[in-house]
């Protein structure tokens, strides 16, 4: 009889997943969470509940360290039928050009199923908000500035201030929204096991 062992059998079953999921890959590119028509539908293959210290965390997270979108190991799993995608895109893309990735362009409206990443969404989600509040903020303190008709030294420097903090605050929900993806093949047969194997969501995107 071979000698065999759990860490044999686990090692060869993690390969296998990987080999599955390289199969299933469609390809990579990016979408504007923020602004996306679609849906984006957690829970299907990870039915981890979203919980708001992590979001929390996320955001503590994306505020030290950056937001780091186009990182591979950041990116959403998208599982998707290839038919739902819009003809002629490039989405080969390359993780250490983050410009090489494309806005990925879907054919419908209807949802779409997220194998990972609802913290990270509802981080952006949480963080657009605070920057939406401020923007309200400053354009009526602007405002109130501007609309008195004789201005002292300090409102002068004030409007400055709120005008370039202003400036900061667009340039941030600009650029938000914008995150990395990888596609993957509903057809294949290799979905199967995200919803019979324990962990296979993390080898799509490590971090939800």
């Amino acid at each position: 009889m071979q000698a065999t062992s759990v860490n044999d059998d686990l090692a060869r079953r993690n390969h296998q997943l990987d080999t599955d999921l390289a199969k299933a890959k469609i390809g990579i590119g990016k979408i504007n969470i923020l602004d996306i028509e679609n849906k984006l539908q957690f829970g299907t293959y990870n039915d981890r509940a979203q919980n708001s210290s992590e979001v929390n965390k996320m955001i503590t997270s994306f505020e030290k360290h950056g937001r780091q979108w186009y990182k591979e190991s950041n990116a959403l799993a998208i599982v998707i039928e290839p038919s739902r995608l819009r003809d002629g895109q490039d989405l080969t893309g390359n993780w250490s050009e983050p410009e090489s990735l494309k806005d990925v362009k879907f054919g419908d409206r209807k949802p779409l199923i997220c194998a990972s990443g609802q913290h990270r969404v509802a981080a952006l989600r949480k963080m657009a908000k605070a920057f939406v509040d401020e923007q309200t903020v400053l354009l009526k303190r602007i405002e109130r500035i501007e609309g008195v008709k004789e201005h002292s030294d300090d409102s002068v420097l004030e409007h400055q201030d709120l005008r370039t903090r202003l400036a900061v605050v667009k340039g941030e929900l600009e650029d938000l929204g914008h995150w990395s993806v990888v596609l993957y093949n509903k057809g294949m047969s290799c979905v199967d096991v995200y919803t019979r194997a324990s962990g296979v969501v993390s080898r799509c995107a490590k971090h939800t």
